[in-house]
């Protein structure tokens, strides 16, 4: 299933430029497909680009997804098949930008999920050869796998889950106080981040404010509620299980 608050899919295999700003979405999505293969579920747009669109277009000048100025405050439900979901974008499926967008919605799990679950409070997954920029955005919303099949795996975070080229750059992004992130899966079944979940590759996490709640299955419970409660956790920008080396900076403290 591709599913979006306002484009499910957009694209094909070797072509197609999405721009979509100044949108608002807000009721509820459930996802409850039961095919074997990947679902992709957005507060804004499910799937959206041309695979073959991997790197920035036009020397570096332009992009094959654009999500600019946009919001949404969607409930989410994802209840059935393996899912990359993300509060505002699921997957973009070539290189893309994200300015400006905030999710204040809640995206839940339920008991008969069949696979694995990718979720962001901004974006989901995009793979390891797209080029990407995630800036400017706010993710004040809640991500809780609670209820989920805890046989499957579940990777949860305030801006993204994972996936990323090398070259990614999430910039001056903002969690708030009040959001939260609960990951009960153990070790290797799953992670959580107020940025991000578990970046595969070595991106740049720069000049973000932190705060908000992690519950986390090794973690602990979590609050980020000063500058010496980040300092303490710095796994919270990055995800727990994160292996790659990513580069945090100026990563402080959101009031």
């Amino acid at each position: 299933a591709i599913i979006g608050g306002i484009v499910g899919g957009s694209g094909n295999s070797t072509k197609g430029l999405t721009i979509i700003r100044n949108c608002h979405s807000e009721g509820t999505i459930i996802q409850r497909q039961y095919y074997n293969s990947w679902g992709y579920v957005g507060g804004i747009a499910g799937r959206t680009g041309a695979e073959d669109g991997k790197y920035l277009m036009q020397d570096g000048e332009g992009f094959y997804n654009v999500f600019d100025g946009c919001s949404s405050a969607m409930t989410i439900k994802l209840e059935g098949q393996k899912t990359r979901c993300g509060g505002i974008a699921g997957t973009p499926n070539g290189a893309f930008i994200i300015n400006n967008c905030s999710y204040s919605g809640n995206i839940t799990f339920g008991p008969n999920n069949s696979g694995e679950q990718l979720v962001g409070g901004i974006i989901g997954f995009c793979e390891t050869s797209r080029d990407g920029i995630v800036e400017n955005c706010t993710f004040s919303g809640t991500i809780d796998d609670s209820d989920g099949n805890s046989a499957y795996k579940s990777w949860t975070g305030g801006i993204c889950s994972n996936g990323f080229a090398a070259t990614s750059i999430i910039r001056n992004c903002r969690t708030t106080p009040s959001c939260l992130i609960v990951n009960t899966r153990g070790d290797n079944m799953g992670s959580s981040g107020l940025i991000a979940s578990r970046p595969n590759t070595a991106i740049t996490i720069r000049d973000c404010k932190v705060a908000g709640t992690v519950i986390d299955a090794v973690g602990g419970y979590v609050s980020i509620d000063s500058q010496e409660a980040l300092d303490a956790n710095p796994w919270v920008v990055t995800g727990r299980v994160t292996t790659a080396q990513v580069t945090s900076i100026n990563n402080i403290y959101s009031e």
